[in-house]
């Protein structure tokens, strides 16, 4: 398989109101919390309505479905894409008649390990392993390091900085991690989150009530099916920029529900044949959606 390396700094926004988090790792514990095995449920729903495809008349839409369960040890978490293709005739691949990609999936499992180094340091550690795929599971593994000291360097302010290593066997990716939060668990007034992958800006208008606003990045490698009519036992690879706006409720310390809407700026996906060589790209034209989150912690 060809393997291709690359180092990127990206500065992001967060929708969700709380402090920095690396996909599974929270970095301030949760007030709640009284066990470190006490588990936080996540259930979210999200959609993107139809996009033209540059270059063709064809159109895309997707929606998915997301569950994760975490707690200061580990995390568990599966994701469903249900993607939709109009026009599929002047589609620029597939064979021209079947939806090129009905569904990926992805499965994620993971531990974490955090050491106190002083009263003003913390570092974590986290090992994760995940496959996405569209059919079959096989050559869809990546394992994912993650590794980074949190400095707190004022009452308000809370330095980070590490670095992340995803191997997958298509294309590896190493990360730097730098951030910096202000307030990030207030309940009310301003806070903000700077830093990768996420960066927002919260304001809490009552102790239940809080709106977010920011811009995320997503991108994934997923398996696809070893008859697809794009390119067999091959590759597709997602990514995407969306700008956010929520507005989420939490009632008392256990629930929290969030409400959404997104508008992506930028989503592109590229296809790599069996023995990861990358053959196309295409960009999906800007489109907007929304979608519900709900957060119950134990």
């Amino acid at each position: 398989m060809g393997r291709r390396y690359s180092i990127r700094l990206a500065w992001m926004l967060s929708l969700w109101p709380f402090w920095f988090s690396l996909s599974n790792v929270s970095i301030a514990d949760t007030p709640s919390q009284t066990s470190p095995f006490d588990p936080k449920v996540t259930l979210e729903y999200g959609f993107l309505n139809q996009g033209g495809i540059q270059g063709s008349n064809g159109k895309f839409s997707d929606h998915f479905y997301d569950f994760q369960i975490q707690n200061a040890v580990g995390y568990f978490g599966y994701t469903q894409w249900n993607l939709d293709w109009y026009n599929a005739e002047q589609l620029p691949f597939g064979n021209g008649q079947d939806q090129p990609i009905n569904h990926l999936h992805k499965l994620k499992l993971g531990g974490k390990l955090g050491k106190r180094l002083n009263d003003r340091m913390r570092w974590i550690n986290v090992i994760g392993a995940s496959s996405a795929y569209e059919a079959e599971m096989e050559d869809s593994y990546s394992v994912n390091l993650r590794s980074f000291v949190m400095y707190q360097y004022h009452s308000d302010v809370t330095l980070l900085a590490g670095a992340m290593y995803n191997y997958h066997s298509v294309r590896s990716r190493l990360y730097p991690i730098v951030g910096a939060s202000y307030r990030a668990n207030a309940k009310q007034g301003v806070s903000a989150v700077i830093g990768f992958p996420r960066l927002f800006v919260a304001y809490g208008l009552t102790e239940q009530w809080k709106v977010s606003s920011g811009i995320s990045y997503r991108q994934f490698m997923a398996k696809l099916a070893n008859d697809s009519s794009i390119e067999p036992q091959g590759y597709v690879e997602l990514q995407s920029w969306k700008g956010d706006v929520m507005v989420s409720f939490q009632p008392d310390a256990h629930w929290r529900v969030g409400v959404f809407g997104h508008y992506s700026a930028d989503y592109r996906f590229a296809f790599y044949n069996r023995e990861g060589i990358r053959q196309d790209q295409y960009k999906v034209q800007p489109s907007w959606g929304g979608g519900l989150k709900l957060d119950y912690q134990f």
